[in-house]
């Protein structure tokens, strides 16, 4: 076997051959929970795991890795409309496509699991001068609460956004939802707004 230097190789290093078996042995430090990873034609390199989507949680340690898988996070988009139904009471509410001038007595729509809603947008019916305002209300088990999210319509406006701003309401699993909305006009409504999971 042909004779390797055995020079420069650092203390509690991985010793790695040289290039046709023959010249100087390289090292490669190491940190906590570094890997080597080859590199054609080149020596092999110290680094560390990682997860460029992450999908992987990756927690290193002395002579450790720990790879979990990452907790999903689940996204819905739910809707809430009055259905077939004209509102013109002031106020009204709807939510399973039904409505009704009482307080969650229409069709009710659950919240699948613990999530944050944001980004709520309404829309209705033809273009009346009425400037309803429609808000997203939830039961917590002990009261009713009109929550944050809510859209004005301006006269003659037949859709209204709320912006992707910082506007966003957390709601517990299994909370029944409905929209209030202070409309007159005797038209249909119907809410959108998006829905992620707060992981456990």
């Amino acid at each position: 076997m042909p004779y390797a230097d055995q020079r420069n190789v650092e203390a509690n290093a991985v010793v790695v051959g040289p290039p046709g078996n023959t010249g100087v042995l390289q090292s490669v430090a190491m940190t906590s929970g570094q890997i080597l990873v080859g590199k054609t034609g080149y020596p092999p390199a110290a680094t560390t795991l990682d997860s460029s989507d992450g999908s992987l949680v990756v927690t290193t340690g002395p002579g450790t890795i720990d790879v979990t898988v990452a907790p999903s996070v689940r996204k819905c988009v739910i809707t809430l409309s009055c259905g077939a139904t004209n509102i013109s009471t002031n106020p009204s509410y709807y939510s399973a496509a039904d409505a009704s001038t009482g307080d969650f007595a229409s069709a009710l729509v659950f919240t699948p699991y613990k999530g944050i809603a944001r980004h709520l947008s309404v829309s209705r019916n033809g273009f009346p001068a009425t400037t309803p305002t429609d808000t997203l209300r939830y039961y917590d088990g002990t009261s009713v609460v009109d929550s944050a999210l809510a859209v004005t319509f301006p006269s003659g406006a037949n859709a209204v956004v709320l912006g992707t701003g910082s506007t966003e309401v957390v709601l517990d699993a299994g909370w029944p939802i409905e929209m209030k909305s202070t409309e007159t006009s005797a038209t249909r409504h119907a809410a959108t707004f998006e829905f992620e999971e707060v992981p456990p």
